[in-house]
């Protein structure tokens, strides 16, 4: 029950993370206690992240539970149910979309900017925990801790172009074929977004342009 407590106050904080530029991180300690208990088996479409692969699908389909009767179990065959029909139309889920939608395939990938990437998100996360140590207050002044972030988030991205030698397209794509190998959302995205979100904008405008245009 302690386990599982955990996992629910990391859940319920998550919640607010995009807003408070905080996150809970479980010790790994809750990997060892999760293998002994018993897992639904719906816990296979359970979060699959680069920092936690633990929680990889094929990872837990050896110690799951068999399908039961359960609302979610029930919902789960009937998606399983509708997916020969999609296979039928060669339709395939390709976790890298949002990559093909939006980076130019003739940028090359540039060693050291993810790892500059992480570090920032890595950091920027911690520094808010001590800021709103600091200023609780900030938690009810979202004007000024809106001004706070945006000078937080440009000295994240200035940092990032700078490891990128100042290509700040090639920063990122680079990024972005990086953390969209994976289907699920991440701390590490919702840092994307706040730094990236502007660029990845311009550029689904202007890719809608053009097809506008061929059309």
């Amino acid at each position: 029950m302690k386990v599982l407590a955990m996992l629910t106050a990391a859940s319920n904080y998550s919640i607010d993370s995009a807003k408070t530029g905080l996150a809970i991180e479980l010790p790994r300690t809750v990997e060892k206690a999760l293998r002994k208990l018993d897992k639904p088996y719906w816990w296979r479409y359970n979060r699959q992240t680069e920092d936690h692969p633990y929680t990889d699908t094929e990872y837990w389909d050896a110690e799951l539970s068999k399908p039961g009767n359960g609302a979610i179990d029930r919902i789960g065959r009937i998606i399983q149910r509708s997916v020969p029909a999609k296979a039928e139309l060669n339709v395939t889920a390709d976790p890298n979309l949002w990559a093909k939608m939006v980076i130019d395939p003739c940028r090359k990938t540039l060693i050291g900017v993810v790892d500059a990437f992480k570090d920032c998100a890595r950091r920027n996360a911690q520094e808010w925990k001590e800021i709103f140590r600091k200023r609780p207050d900030l938690k009810e002044n979202w004007e000024e801790a809106a001004v706070i972030a945006d000078r937080k988030i440009q000295a994240a991205r200035d940092e990032i172009v700078a490891a990128a030698h100042g290509d700040i397209m090639g920063a990122f794509d680079t990024i972005t074929r990086a953390l969209f190998k994976y289907p699920t959302e991440t701390a590490f995205k919702r840092f994307y977004w706040s730094v990236f979100g502007d660029i990845a904008a311009e550029v689904i405008r202007a890719n809608l342009e053009k097809a506008v245009d061929a059309a």
